[in-house]
């Protein structure tokens, strides 16, 4: 037994120096409700001790965009990471390496008017200006809008153009004014993600009837095709055309619209398919679906890296 134990030292002892040193992280700045990722692993602690290696930084915020990055940590080396949610100053100081993970806060657009014109308006009890308005970058969720002394909760989304006018004592929305009756009655209940390389799979709607989708997805390479799923509610069970614009989002960046017609049989299937080719880069990403019109039919977020 001694001898045993004698030998197994000596073997720990020339084997130790195969292991790399392993590097050092600090995480500065973390507000509450963040998380931080190396890759998929998420970091419980501020400060550590990690294996050297190449990894993708992504930082997570409640109501904002979410940052997606490389990172690289070196054997002995200390990596810090600066979490800001507002503009700051570039200070230098003597770290070896130093990222800032700027959160980009979603926004969207209010147009306000009212019958008359000439109305105060109220954003957040914050006094904008007098109607007819538009508002811009406004924060996603819910908002109190006030005209005159008429208030009213909005609920608005990323991208998203909300149009509300005061009339008759009331704020009404309408957004969807400038919609036929038939197309102001149609819901969209469903929307799946998927990438593919083969065009040939992504013009096939049925290749991803059975399929549930995704929201995180990993590049095989940058030239692929996205492909959307989306299942409609008809107020009728008739054939109808439906007239809807697309747009695609990188962060604040708008990177591809286009409008099509989406033929609608719900005798064969509620079920239609939107593809679009693109060389994709790394990042956070929003794909929005409204009628022409510019009501919002719905909006889905993915990730990729």
């Amino acid at each position: 037994m001694v001898y045993n134990a004698v030998f197994i030292s000596l073997v720990l002892l020339i084997a130790a120096p195969a292991f790399p040193q392993k590097g050092f992280y600090r995480i500065l700045g973390v507000e509450p409700d963040t998380r931080i990722f190396f890759d998929e692993a998420e970091l419980k602690d501020a400060a550590g001790q990690y294996q050297p290696g190449r990894y993708t930084l992504r930082v997570e915020k409640r109501g904002h965009h979410t940052y997606l990055d490389k990172i690289a940590i070196y054997p002995d080396q200390l990596v810090e990471v600066r979490v800001r949610t507002m503009p700051a100053k570039v200070r230098s100081r003597p770290f070896r390496q130093r990222q800032d993970a700027r959160l980009i806060p979603m926004v969207g657009t209010l147009v306000v008017t009212s019958d008359p014109p000439g109305k105060p308006v109220l954003l957040d009890s914050v006094a904008r200006g007098t109607t007819p308005l538009v508002l811009e970058n406004v924060p996603v969720g819910n908002r109190e809008l006030i005209i005159d002394s008429t208030s009213r909760m909005i609920n608005l989304r990323v991208f998203e153009t909300i149009r509300v006018r005061l009339q008759s004592g009331k704020i009404e929305d309408v957004t969807n004014e400038e919609l036929s009756p038939e197309l102001r009655e149609v819901e969209l209940n469903g929307v799946s993600l998927f990438f593919t390389e083969r065009e040939a799979e992504a013009t096939d709607c049925s290749n991803f009837f059975e399929s549930n989708g995704n929201s995180v997805f990993r590049l095989e390479r940058s030239g692929m095709f996205l492909v959307c799923r989306m299942i409609f509610h008809l107020p009728k069970n008739e054939r109808m055309t439906l007239p809807v614009r697309f747009a695609i989002y990188r962060g604040t960046d708008k990177v591809y619209t286009a409008e099509h017609e989406l033929p609608i049989d719900p005798r064969t299937s509620r079920r239609v398919c939107y593809y679009h080719h693109e060389w994709w880069k790394p990042g956070e990403y929003v794909l929005t679906i409204d009628t022409t019109a510019g009501n919002r039919l719905g909006q889905v977020s993915f990730t990729l890296f």
